[in-house]
């Protein structure tokens, strides 16, 4: 989730996360509310179906609360990983670092991707493997980046030319 190639991303994903979090919470809230009017107007009316469709609304007033401890502590995570950070960015620093973090981004991709061809091993594995910094996952990113050193910036360049001349 918070795996960013750059810390001015991992910042922006942790306000993002935490606004939806915020926001979910005033609606649930708001829901939360308007379902104890409802349980108790019920209940008022002494129906027997009535007495049900409250306990129904009971039900829902608990899953409610346990979604809002597990949203409690999901924050408590993104604070905790937010003071983790270097520093507070300003929208201008992460606009400035977008260059630099979609290169970073784009060429772990294509060494993910070269990894994947050669082993077999999912894009979406081998991430996971390398971000859980087990023991295999230091052999994938030594690996990873075994095939990227490979790369010649020359040789595509050349190869870039070849497609170009193909295509006129």
């Amino acid at each position: 989730m918070l795996l960013h190639d750059c810390p001015e991303r991992k910042f922006l994903q942790i306000l993002v996360e935490l606004k939806a979090l915020r926001d979910g919470a005033i609606v649930d809230y708001l829901e939360q509310q308007k379902i104890k009017i409802q349980i108790k107007r019920l209940l008022a009316t002494g129906d027997e179906i009535d007495a049900l469709e409250a306990t129904k609304k009971q039900y829902t007033l608990g899953t409610m609360q346990e979604n809002m401890t597990h949203r409690e502590r999901e924050i408590k995570v993104l604070v905790n990983l937010l003071k983790r950070l270097p520093k507070t960015y300003t929208y201008d620093e992460i606009d400035a670092a977008e260059a630099g973090y979609w290169e970073k981004r784009l060429t772990r991709q294509m060494s993910e991707d070269m990894v994947s061809a050669q082993t077999g091993i999912n894009q979406g594995n081998i991430r996971s493997i390398i971000q859980s910094n087990c023991s295999m996952g230091n052999h994938l990113f030594g690996y990873q980046k075994f095939l990227l050193d490979q790369v010649n910036p020359h040789m595509l360049s050349h190869q870039t030319q070849n497609n170009q001349n193909l295509n006129k």
